[in-house]
């Protein structure tokens, strides 16, 4: 992820302005795209403890083949 710095939700495909997100079974790759997408929220950047914290869900694809992620969540040390 890049050029995620505040709070917020921000757009996961892989049109201009949004992040691409990445999904991988073994070697085979499912992403988003510029119809398939989903939502990243950060709901917490603690600079003190250094983590950050939020959601996500998105459709991940490849070819036909398409996943569902939802109701993830991430707290993360940097």
């Amino acid at each position: 992820m890049a050029n995620i710095y505040t709070q917020g939700t921000y757009l996961l495909n892989d049109t201009i302005n949004s992040q691409l997100v990445d999904y991988r079974i073994g070697s085979i790759i499912y992403n988003c795209d510029s119809i398939v997408s989903g939502n990243l929220t950060m709901t917490k950047i603690d600079t003190l403890s250094k983590i950050i914290s939020g959601t996500f869900y998105f459709d991940a694809v490849n070819g036909s083949i398409r996943y569902l992620i939802r109701d993830g969540r991430f707290d993360l040390k940097y």
